[in-house]
């Protein structure tokens, strides 16, 4: 074999361990891109979730005070009829009362 031959070979196969080296380092970096990219997903659907999750329960709460001023409203009103159809038996208690120690 010729010098020359073996000085083509040998740069040849150095030229074949620096695009190995090449790759192996884009690949490298491709691997971290894709891990940093990975991540900031991973941490914007937490923060999409943590907002929802807020959505949730605000609108829960709200659904629940609403309920609950609906039962309180209910409850007065409830309350008001007792009181008013109580008040209408004292007076026809207190009339019949009357009426018989007047007619007595």
């Amino acid at each position: 074999m010729s010098l020359e031959a073996i000085k083509t070979i040998a740069a040849a196969e150095e030229q074949a361990e620096k695009m190995r080296a090449d790759s192996a380092a884009d690949a490298k970096k491709i691997l971290a891109n894709a891990e940093a990219e990975g991540q900031k997903l991973v941490e914007q659907a937490k923060a999409d979730a943590e907002a929802k999750i807020k959505q949730l329960f605000a609108e829960a709460d709200e659904r629940g005070n609403k309920a609950a001023a609906d039962i309180a409203a209910q409850a007065e009103k409830e309350c008001a009829d007792i009181a008013s159809a109580a008040q209408s038996k004292v007076d026809n208690a207190v009339s019949m009362i009357v009426g018989r120690i007047v007619n007595g």
